[in-house]
């Protein structure tokens, strides 16, 4: 992960607390630790942020984890309170590094937890209205402001960029076409996404990291959560009541939780992070799909159409791993060498999650997520992506599908008529009765020059007709590439290939001269 440094830390105010750990071997610090008011003040100050972190996501020394804000450490003179869980090596490198913050994030509910919520009794035409709204905002963009800022803000291009200093100069999505188009193009492959993984945006739910409660006053079952305003880190909500707590990927249906949302006002500092109780015969962040509190991000719904009456008793247990090398075992440079050679030259061939993950697809598709099939599947999987822990790799069996269903391979396979089987096709309908194909022409009514000379009333006629040929120049060099390399979307090629932007931003800057010159 990539990370940015805080400050030096001194190791005499830095301390090593035990992990909570039950009888039973369960730790529910797993990777979490504390930090001072006077390390959150300076990481306020170091990244301009208008808000205090309550959480710290770091990479100290040897160690790595989570840091919750713990008011009291600065009486006690500690910035740092470590768990053994989190020394990983030693190191005398005292500079703390930030990987993340608590943020917030809108929740995305993946396919295998749409699976385990229907099976759990949530019924096809609730996820097939919540696709219907997902598909409405992306398209409403093209008009909406504020949905076109929130998919802006998401869509990971520069794109954005340019459409918002295009409207702070009175040019908007609604009356620009090329800028029409492109958000379309935007919403098109978003709605895409939709369609092929199978992933549903849900308003009112997040995506957080999950944290050990520091107070200790939340008790098995409950969880404290406080979300932010997307625009406004001060405008928050405290969620009370049942929330559904889940991780992905996770394959057990008994992966997705229902959890008692309760108000602990000793806990009010703690935003957009999802603090789990230290007792309970389990920790709830392991019943989600095996989470602990380094990092790991969790999906909190509090939309009540998704929240199941019931839920399946956890089925996960703390695996058992076997080692050959003591732990005082020191590897020497050729041990090592071989040892990384080995790991790149097999693993690939040895890698079983994404056949695992289709063939529980496939099984759950027909047989439903709890089926004893997709139970076997959900164990492989929990081996295969945890296998390096054990000396004595085991070799893996597990059933595969005879055939799959349509919506895992564009289209091809046999036709699914299950929960993701109509999301698949609903979306699909959807895109081609709402997406405007680009067909390579802006009429003479709409060419971008007519739209400047509306906006900008003083333009000269002169200006106008070198704009129109500095548009009709672009259009063929585009064209020209176009053809060159045999593509067939011309949107394509902006996402895709460098020297399109080049281009672009060529006479994009030829055209900001030609306006610059005309004011003055």
């Amino acid at each position: 992960s990539n990370t940015t440094d805080i400050t030096n830390i001194d190791p005499s105010r830095v301390r090593v607390d035990p992990d909570i750990i039950n009888e039973l071997g369960y730790n529910f610090t797993d990777g979490c630790g504390l930090f001072s008011k006077s390390l959150a003040i300076k990481v306020q100050r170091s990244h301009n942020l208008d808000y205090l972190p309550c959480l710290l996501q770091i990479r100290y020394q040897g160690s790595k984890g989570v840091l919750v804000l713990d008011h009291t450490l600065d009486s006690e003179e500690w910035d740092v309170v470590l768990r053994p869980s989190m020394i990983k090596f030693d190191s005398d490198y005292d500079v703390i590094e930030l990987v993340n913050l608590a943020e917030p994030v809108v929740g995305v509910v993946t396919r295998q937890t749409i699976l385990h919520l229907n099976y759990l009794g949530i019924e096809t035409e609730t996820f097939l209205d919540i696709q219907l709204e997902c598909l409405n905002t992306l398209y409403a963009c093209e008009l909406d402001p504020i949905a076109n800022d929130l998919l802006l803000s998401v869509d990971g291009t520069q794109i954005g960029d340019y459409v918002h200093n295009a409207a702070e100069k009175g040019v908007t999505v609604k009356d620009e076409p090329f800028l029409r188009r492109m958000i379309n193009q935007i919403c098109f492959k978003k709605s895409r996404t939709l369609a092929k993984r199978g992933a549903l945006y849900i308003d009112y739910s997040r995506i957080a990291i999950g944290v050990a409660d520091p107070t200790g006053l939340l008790q098995y079952g409950q969880i404290f959560f406080q979300s932010s305003n997307f625009k406004d880190r001060n405008d928050t909500q405290i969620h009370t009541g049942n929330l559904v707590v889940t991780r992905t990927p996770g394959l057990y249906v008994s992966d997705v939780r229902v959890l008692e949302a309760v108000d602990i006002p000793e806990l009010h500092h703690m935003i957009d992070c999802i603090v789990f109780p230290t007792n309970g015969p389990k920790p709830h962040s392991f019943e989600c799909a095996g989470g602990d509190l380094d990092g790991d991000i969790f999906l909190i719904i509090w939309d009540e159409r998704l929240i199941p009456t019931y839920t399946e008793d956890c089925e996960r247990i703390l695996p058992e791993y076997k080692s050959n090398a003591s732990d005082d075992h020191q590897f020497d440079l050729e041990e090592m060498c071989e040892l990384v050679k080995h790991t790149f030259t097999t693993f690939p061939f040895e890698n079983n999650v994404g056949s695992i993950m289709n063939s529980f697809l496939a099984f759950a598709d027909k047989h439903g997520s709890g089926s004893d099939t997709c139970k076997q599947l959900a164990n492989a999987f929990t081996y295969s992506v945890n296998f390096k822990h054990d000396d004595q790799i085991q070799e893996l069996t597990f059933d595969t599908p005879e055939e799959f269903p349509h919506f895992l391979f564009n289209g091809k396979g046999y036709k699914s008529e299950s929960v993701l089987g109509q999301l698949y096709d609903a979306a699909e309908l959807y895109n081609e009765e709402n997406y405007m194909e680009y067909d390579h022409e802006i009429s003479r009514d709409e060419t971008i020059a007519t739209l400047y000379e509306q906006l900008l009333p003083n333009i000269s006629s002169d200006i106008i007709t070198i704009l129109e040929e500095l548009i009709e120049e672009y259009k063929f060099v585009i064209r020209d590439y176009i053809e060159s390399v045999d593509r067939q979307s011309f949107w394509d090629l902006f996402y895709s290939n460098s020297y399109f932007l080049v281009i672009f931003r060529q006479y994009q800057k030829r055209y900001q001269q030609l306006i610059q010159s005309n004011s003055t």
